[in-house]
């Protein structure tokens, strides 16, 4: 598999209604990335709302887990993932007011693959930028934001979220992912 896979129409249309459902309605909280870092206020970073990981006993996870191995032939054996919403008003009091794009960050090492769902937006602008190096002017790619679009990357790749000011917000499913041999089926899918 290669370091950057873009997966059109990622969940079949039910199941894309049964995400966006529970994206719309699950209990977020305020919080801010990167997560390491301590910040006196959320807005001293990038100001995120999130709910908790899905839990493996919970639906949305259950509709991830099984589009992902479906779309993408990858045996998870770790799965962290939630929905995440940024509010354009709250990033016009952050430090990146007027940037195009968040900060440009590698995830932790602890997972293999990463990526993002879309579910509100169609824009170039509202996507995800991907880099070789963090120092990098200009990024490699640049992936757009459509509904239901999934883009997945290596983990050790650096990236950001790209902003689009003309939005009111940005509604994601993050993920990060753990490969591995499944315990309970000896390797085999």
């Amino acid at each position: 598999m290669q370091k950057v896979v873009i997966i059109e129409d990622f969940y079949e249309a039910q199941d894309f209604g049964i995400m966006s459902n529970f994206a719309l309605t699950c209990s977020l909280k305020g919080l801010y990335v990167p997560h390491n870092i301590y910040y006196p206020s959320r807005l001293q970073a990038y100001p995120t709302w999130e709910c908790d990981f899905f839990t493996e006993k919970e639906m949305p996870y259950q509709i991830f887990k099984n589009t992902l191995k479906r779309k993408t032939h990858l045996n998870p054996i770790k799965i962290d993932s939630s929905f995440r919403k940024v509010l354009t008003s709250e990033l016009e009091q952050s430090p990146y007011k007027g940037r195009e794009e968040s900060l440009i960050h590698q995830d932790s090492s602890e997972y293999d693959w990463a990526g993002v769902v879309y579910f509100d937006s169609f824009c170039i602008k509202d996507g995800t930028r991907i880099y070789s190096y963090r120092e990098q002017v200009e990024p490699d790619i640049i992936v757009g934001s459509k509904p239901n679009r999934c883009v997945l990357f290596k983990a050790d790749l650096f990236h950001s979220a790209a902003i689009d000011w003309r939005r009111d917000s940005r509604l994601i499913q993050l993920f990060f992912l753990k490969e591995g041999i499944d315990a309970k089926n000896n390797g085999t899918n």
